[in-house]
């Protein structure tokens, strides 16, 4: 906020702060602070107290109606029906029946199964290496492959059990002051029946700035189970 707080004004409203945000909390409160301030007395109140002949204030009756319309098909109750409908009930239904199965429920008990197996032996599942191939150490180029290699080691489980996964998180922030984490799932390259397996995935950088990467590793679903059923509390990083 170079020269002072920044406000970045919509006719539907205000926004608080700027995408140049610092990452030292108490800063960043002494900044958000100043940000409110200087919306309220330059915008908010002026928009509010300056009355036509009539006593209306017209910006903010402006605004007022900008927010119903531009808000409204977002934010109202029949659209949040459908999204509850859509992403919530309407797979919970789904997935409820193909636990049922034919009746008897054996996909259930299969699923309660693999879940008490993965829980009592989920202590032995360690990663064991990592290699990072593709670059040269320390530069990084947009349009960069890494080819990502992930050991693990999984005495008493299976690996088609465990769902290894790669995460990009950039240390930059969106317009909203959001940083999207990317995921890449890694492929399962051998597995012995000592408990040892080898995971490969690749990598393509699209985004500038600093990033950082980490590895997880959780049960993965079986058949047509949902691995967050398996326990989420169950997630190792690397």
């Amino acid at each position: 906020m170079d020269g002072g707080p920044s406000i970045s004004m919509k006719k539907n409203g205000w926004m608080i702060g700027s995408p140049s945000d610092t990452y030292h909390e108490e800063m960043q409160n002494l900044l958000d602070a100043n940000s409110v301030y200087h919306l309220l007395e330059s915008e908010v109140i002026p928009s509010f107290s300056d009355r036509d002949p009539a006593g209306i204030p017209r910006a903010w009756v402006e605004r007022l109606k900008e927010s119903i319309a531009s808000l409204i098909p977002k934010v109202s109750g029949e659209r949040m029906i459908e999204d509850y409908q859509k992403i919530l009930y309407n797979p919970a239904i789904r997935y409820a029946r193909s636990l049922k199965g034919d009746g008897s429920f054996l996909p259930l008990k299969k699923h309660l199964d693999s879940r008490e197996s993965v829980q009592a032996k989920w202590s032995q599942v360690a990663f064991t290496d990592i290699q990072l191939k593709g670059h040269k150490p320390g530069q990084f180029m947009i349009g960069d492959t890494l080819e990502i290699e992930v050991s693990l080691s999984h005495v008493g489980l299976p690996f088609h059990l465990l769902d290894v996964q790669v995460i990009l998180n950039p240390a930059s922030r969106d317009d909203y002051g959001r940083r999207e984490s990317l995921n890449y799932p890694l492929t399962p390259d051998k597995g012995t029946a000592d408990g040892h397996s080898l995971w490969k995935g690749s990598i393509v950088l699209t985004g500038l700035g600093d990033h950082t990467l980490g590895v997880r590793v959780q049960p993965k679903g079986a058949e047509s189970i949902r691995s967050i059923d398996m326990n989420v509390n169950l997630t190792k990083w690397l």
